[in-house]
């Protein structure tokens, strides 16, 4: 059994020896032919680029039994082989002995290029522009290339190291220039592979990482699936080429750092997770009246997760969230955000640990989403406060509402007044709500509220404390208000009493209000007379 053994070995090693002298001695025969074939070499990398090549020298050795290439100082040529668009000081060109001796022809296993020098502009007009003569858009441009060149480009590795691109952006007048970038592809029949690192200037951030795996056909949008990282530590995002995309949606200012994993299918991403660091945001929003046009968060910082639900909708996710402005810093916490869409309509979930009004409000003007009228009242009305533990819940077709279910508290909320709806302004009200479509409840425990009611009152209305429940409830024949029995303190009057409303839908309204007064002072009444009375009436009552 030893000996079959041993003879099983020895005879293997002796093949495996043949197998090893035999590529060696082809690569030593194939190696000077690389050299003097330089022109075969320009014509086949020129068809495989779609642009003329002139490479000044070539050489071959072998590395650890690998035959190699050496193109040296490669340049590509305009279409009139004048003009040099791009060069490289070197193409290191692996062959693979074992592939090539099966084949009797040289089979390509990886290619290193060093020293390249890329110039690509964004012009006024918003198009790419690379090697000054590609006049399309990178989108353009990919899908011109023939399904050939990239079959020549399969099942190979490359290497992309100490190079650099110069970024010219037209519409900004700015130009820069990444320094030390490594890239690595390897690319076969239904699959890419990819890591690179750059260092951009100082002024745009330290570094930029981006790996991918993408497979399916890769040439067609939408073929391909896979996952894709990407990292930017300490980046000036305006400043940024890729920043261009986030001033289209209205980000002016800021600098962070980000950190993404996203999924892929169909050409969609399906799943983004991340974090982020950010600092010194500033947004560009939608005109209002006179609201401001810009919009500042001094930190915004937390992990999250996005995911595509397909036709059903998305969902929304945050974690550790981290806001400021204004020197105001949120209690830490998150949020979820979920859209779902189906035949029977459209439904919402929001929960929430803190949302600050001043804060977020503000960003529904961000681009033209809303309706200009929309945008207008919400800009005016200007909510502030803090609203936590919130849960919602919301179902609609069209514009019927068929489910809500709302829960949670507020916090000195306050907004301003809006005469036409005849809405008043409120200040410092703190309160506790549970709402639904038909009806909802509110608990106050307030402490210096304000009331500015231009329709009703002459002037703003100061209450020092405010005790009760308020409720409201929809039937057949309309809605009913009630309240237990609330307490108003103020300045000029204790008042508790109970109110209740009642709007029938084919009646007037009925209102029941009983109250007792305390402590009231007479000097005061002119205040709380509704500007609605007859000025006689309001003479006699003052």
């Amino acid at each position: 059994m030893l000996k079959r053994l041993y003879a099983y070995t020895t005879w293997i090693a002796a093949v495996a020896f043949i197998l090893l002298a035999l590529m060696v001695s082809v690569a030593r025969v194939f190696l000077p032919l690389v050299a003097e074939e330089r022109a075969l070499i320009e014509a086949r990398v020129g068809e495989l680029l779609g642009q003329p090549i002139r490479i000044a020298s070539v050489e071959a050795d072998i590395r650890w039994l690998v035959p190699r290439a050496y193109l040296q100082d490669v340049e590509m040529l305009d279409p009139s082989g004048e003009q040099v668009l791009l060069r490289a000081e070197q193409f290191i060109i692996d062959f693979d002995p074992l592939d090539s001796l099966l084949a009797l022809a040289p089979r390509i296993r990886q290619v290193s290029v060093r020293g390249v020098d890329l110039e690509v502009t964004r012009t006024h007009d918003d198009r790419l522009v690379v090697l000054g003569v590609w006049e399309q858009s990178l989108r353009e441009a990919a899908r011109e290339r023939s399904g050939a060149a990239w079959a020549g480009l399969r099942d190979l590795r490359f290497n992309v190291g100490e190079s650099r691109v110069h970024w010219v952006d037209e519409p900004t007048g700015r130009d820069f220039v990444f320094e030390r970038i490594q890239l690595a592809i390897e690319l076969d029949e239904q699959r890419l592979r990819v890591a690179g690192r750059l260092d951009p200037p100082a002024d745009l951030g330290k570094s930029l990482e981006v790996v991918a795996d993408l497979r399916g056909d890769l040439h067609r949008a939408g073929g391909w699936s896979g996952s894709v990282y990407a990292r930017g530590d300490s980046l000036h995002f305006p400043l940024l080429p890729a920043g261009t995309l986030l001033a289209r949606q209205g980000l002016e200012e800021g600098e962070g750092s980000i950190e993404v994993w996203s999924r892929w299918r169909e050409g969609r991403p399906v799943r983004i997770a991340g974090k982020a660091a950010l600092k010194g945001l500033a947004f560009r929003l939608a005109p209002a009246m006179d609201a401001p046009g810009s919009h500042r968060l001094d930190r915004l910082a937390g992990r999250f997760v996005w995911e595509d639900r397909g036709d059903d909708g998305w969902r929304l996710q945050a974690e550790e969230l981290s806001v400021e402005r204004d020197g105001r810093a949120w209690p830490a916490g998150g949020f979820e955000v979920a859209l779902k869409s189906g035949e029977d309509g459209r439904f919402l979930r929001v929960s929430s640990d803190t949302l600050r009004l001043e804060d977020v409000a503000p960003l529904a003007r961000l681009g033209d989403y809303l309706d200009p009228d929309l945008r207008e009242r919400l800009a005016r009305l200007a909510p502030r406060g803090d609203v936590r533990d919130l849960w919602l819940d919301a179902s609609w077709q069209g514009g019927r509402v068929d489910w809500l279910r709302a829960d949670g508290r507020v916090g000195n909320l306050g907004f301003e007044p809006l005469p036409e709806l005849r809405l008043p302004g409120l200040s410092g009200l703190d309160a506790h709500f549970e709402a639904t479509r038909d009806g909802g409840e509110l608990t106050l425990i307030t402490g210096g509220l304000g009331v500015t009611y231009p329709n009703v009152f002459e002037q703003p209305l100061e209450i020092e404390q405010l005790l009760g429940t308020l409720q409201w409830r929809r039937g057949r024949d309309g809605w009913r208000v009630q309240t237990d029995r609330m307490q108003v303190v103020n300045a000029d009057l204790r008042v508790a009493g109970t109110l209740a409303v009642e709007g029938p839908r084919d009646a007037a309204t009925v209102i029941d209000l009983r109250l007792d007064v305390e402590d009231g002072r007479v000097a005061a009444v002119h205040r709380y007379l509704p500007k609605t009375l007859a000025p006689n009436v309001r003479s006699w009552l003052a």
